[in-house]
């Protein structure tokens, strides 16, 4: 058992409907290319989903912000790596999203109208384990981690995330985590966190056998 891992990834400017250009994600999506890399990083191992995994993407784009896009590894059907196919799984949940409350709207894909606060502190409630990727945080390499927790790695985009959505965090408990000594794209944060935490725990169950 490795923990459940959730990631959530504020997008300060991507598009809340669906009406964007899968051409033009950069452009027309605001920056929807960053979340399907993400998405991409989070939940695929191997083309396989990481069953493990639940990922969130918090758009704050125009035109009816805020929305939260949930994939669920557990859940998910035919999800493949490419930019381009999880822009059209993305602009079909937004099509299909009928309601103001969560709803699931594809096979492991949820959209709801959750604001970005409203989700951490869900999350500080449960009492699961809240985590914000800087670069100038503790080394991931020198954290403990426990299989029987939810680990929740918290993280911006481009523009990244402002003064009062940090001092949510820090009000929260939310410890700083670097994966590095430079500052990185968010999608290959993710990715050196799985890998990160695949072999704390490998080296971890080893040294109890």
């Amino acid at each position: 058992m490795q923990g459940k891992r959730i990631f959530v990834l504020k997008a300060n400017k991507a598009r809340t409907d669906h009406k964007f250009h899968l051409k033009g994600l950069p452009s027309t999506g605001g920056r929807m290319d960053i979340v399907c890399r993400c998405i991409s990083r989070a939940l695929l191992y191997h083309d396989e989903p990481r069953k493990d995994t639940v990922f969130y993407a918090v758009l704050l784009g125009p035109p009816t912000p805020p929305k939260i896009i949930r994939v669920d590894g557990s859940k998910v059907e035919s999800l493949e790596a490419d930019e381009i196919s999880i822009a059209k799984m993305i602009r079909e949940a937004l099509k299909s999203c009928r309601s103001s409350v969560e709803e699931e709207v594809l096979a492991g894909i949820s959209v709801s109208r959750t604001s970005f606060q409203d989700l951490v502190e869900f999350f500080a409630e449960k009492g699961y384990h809240l985590i914000y990727l800087h670069e100038r945080g503790k080394d991931i390499r020198k954290m403990t981690f426990s299989a029987k927790s939810v680990h929740v790695f918290v993280l911006g985009d481009h523009i990244g995330l402002n003064d009062s959505d940090e001092l949510l965090l820090e009000r929260l408990g939310a410890v700083k985590a670097s994966v590095g000594p430079r500052s990185l794209l968010g999608s290959h944060c993710i990715a050196i966190v799985h890998n990160e935490l695949d072999r704390y725990f490998v080296s971890t169950r080893s040294s109890s056998l």
